[in-house]
């Protein structure tokens, strides 16, 4: 088979997963894969964030490490929420004056980041997955019809986009602003380097009021599964019970602009 039949198969992959089995069942496909990686996986995470502006999963992706607790994080933090919320700004800049050498919102810097974006892709399909099998019946429905007739739901376009913009908007946010699960540092928060308006202004004042409900109803659906499964464990384990941790999701309060933290 051609170098260039090889390239176009691998270039026409749906997923990661089916692009890892590929390029490990073939050594062939494996050294067609390493001449064409960059050209392989940015094909694959266009196809991937066709629902989504990717630069909510960039931003997810890069603010790993990038804890508001730390000080010297501030203005690094600062631009880089800033490049989320402009990027359509950027990408009409770039049509429009050929300027190729902005910052890099709304593509992949590199390989590595490439195959972060798609992991992260894939985990935010799977609870798309399961949130249209498991979401909890409401109370004006019958839950007979509920589990019979309406679910799974299916979700249109719009919906899936939705749901992934909150998704990844809640994982930038837990990275940034979110209690870690270790911190070395003795408790430290994120209100140590940022103020709540400041962080309001930065991260939700910059959503119309819509997408701060999604955001709310990510946070309530995740924190929904972690409750579940802390509850599951607490069973076997009266230590866990007595010391039960929590999630890094925000606590409700912090979806309202006039909260303010007793420091």
């Amino acid at each position: 088979m051609p170098a260039e039949l090889r390239i176009l198969i691998l270039l026409n992959i749906p997923d990661i997963q089916s692009l890892i089995s590929i390029v490990r069942a073939s050594p062939v496909f494996y050294q067609t894969y390493v001449a064409a990686r960059q050209d392989i996986l940015n094909a694959l995470v266009k196809r991937q964030f066709d629902h989504v502006d990717i630069a909510e999963a960039i931003a997810a992706v890069r603010s790993v490490g990038l804890h508001a607790r730390t000080a010297s994080n501030k203005e690094e933090i600062i631009a880089l929420l800033d490049r989320r919320r402009r990027s359509r700004e950027t990408i009409i800049q770039q049509q429009s004056t050929a300027d190729m050498s902005m910052s890099p919102t709304n593509e992949p810097a590199n390989c590595a980041e490439s195959v972060r974006l798609l992991l992260l892709s894939a985990r935010a399909n799977f609870f798309m997955e399961d949130y249209c099998r498991t979401i909890p019946c409401p109370p004006w429905v019958d839950n007979t019809r509920w589990a019979s007739e309406v679910l799974p739901l299916r979700l249109s376009d719009s919906e899936k986009a939705r749901f992934l913009r909150a998704f990844y908007r809640l994982q930038t946010y837990c990275n940034i602003f979110g209690v870690p699960e270790n911190d070395p540092d003795g408790g430290s928060r994120w209100f140590d380097t940022f103020d709540a308006d400041e962080m309001w202004d930065l991260f939700f004042g910059t959503m119309p009021p819509w997408e701060v409900e999604e955001f709310g109803c990510m946070w309530a659906y995740l924190r929904r599964k972690y409750t579940r499964i802390f509850e599951e464990i607490a069973l076997y384990s009266s230590r866990f019970k007595e010391d039960r941790p929590d999630t890094t999701s925000p606590a409700c309060f912090e979806l309202y602009p006039d909260c303010k933290y007793n420091t």
